[in-house]
């Protein structure tokens, strides 16, 4: 079975504070965006997992990687675990804050569930899923959705205003564990309501922004360059490094990215908002 799996974005972003087991409290709004790995399960008769990534065999590493280790958790909450072979083609760019990682450890989970005839419920998915990663339940059921706690609380958003946008990603990464490190906690303002384009653009604001726009003076200057050629508003995504600008219409958003391709080395990404993503079958 293979399946397209979606990035996302943080509309809205506050680290609040740092927990005593290590995790940090979140207030966020996570949106599924049209930008999509591909992953494949293929049952197999003999046992085991074998991982290949973008035509390569992944051996090196497997026990770390998220998707090997979704297969191995599934297979543990099972009665009859096959053997099987996953193929994972990237076109998320990692180290973004784009949930790749995580968006495709619960395309594992749910593809499995599918082809074991759906033994778990949505929520019984999304549990397993809170042992691989905080991001990691929202990408069961992606749609706008806000997220608390240590991404375990999730609540869907109805009528979120839905844009096209642009993911501009530098050439340089960033690690989540460098951005929670760097990033100072701080008291949250209280969210209104998004239902329409003016009250989405208002209300951006990432928390990791104030740390990342001082590390990597760079990143705010192309937030201005999206700015300066007609963005809505633009602002990181997750823990960096890659950036998003909303735009009105289409049009404005692919004559954006025509101008910024000739001023800048960035990686841009023309995509649009999802209503929902559902997991089905190519």
């Amino acid at each position: 079975m293979k399946v397209l799996v979606p990035a996302k974005i943080n509309t809205l972003l506050y680290l609040l504070h740092k927990r005593e087991d290590g995790y940090h409290e979140l207030y966020s709004h996570f949106v599924p965006i049209s930008l999509y790995d591909s992953l494949e399960i293929i049952p197999q008769n003999q046992s085991g997992i074998t991982l290949e990534v973008d035509g390569m065999d992944f051996e090196e590493g497997l026990q770390n990687n998220l998707v090997f280790s979704a297969a191995e958790l599934f297979q543990e909450h099972t009665s009859n675990p096959f053997g099987m072979r996953i193929i994972l083609k990237k076109n998320i760019p990692v180290g973004a804050g784009l949930g790749g990682g995580s968006a495709d450890a619960a395309a594992t989970l749910h593809v499995l569930n599918q082809l074991h005839q759906n033994p778990f419920s949505r929520k019984d998915l999304q549990d397993l899923a809170l042992n691989l990663g905080a991001d990691v339940p929202f990408f069961i059921d992606p749609e706008p959705s806000e997220v608390r706690g240590i991404g375990d609380v999730i609540r869907p958003l109805k009528h979120y205003p839905l844009l096209p946008l642009l993911i501009l990603k530098p050439s340089f990464s960033i690690s989540t564990a460098e951005a929670f490190q760097e990033c100072i906690p701080r008291r949250m303002k209280v969210p209104m309501k998004c239902v329409n384009d003016e009250e989405l653009v208002r209300n951006l604001e990432n928390r990791f922004e104030y740390s990342l726009f001082k590390k990597y003076p760079e990143l705010k200057e192309l937030k201005n360059q999206c700015l300066e050629h007609g963005a809505l508003g633009a602002s990181v995504s997750g823990s960096g490094s890659a950036l998003f600008a909303l735009f009105r219409t289409e049009s404005e958003q692919m004559e954006a990215a025509r101008k910024l391709k000739r001023i800048s080395l960035t990686e841009i990404f023309p995509c649009k908002m999802l209503k929902k993503h559902f997991y089905d079958g190519l």
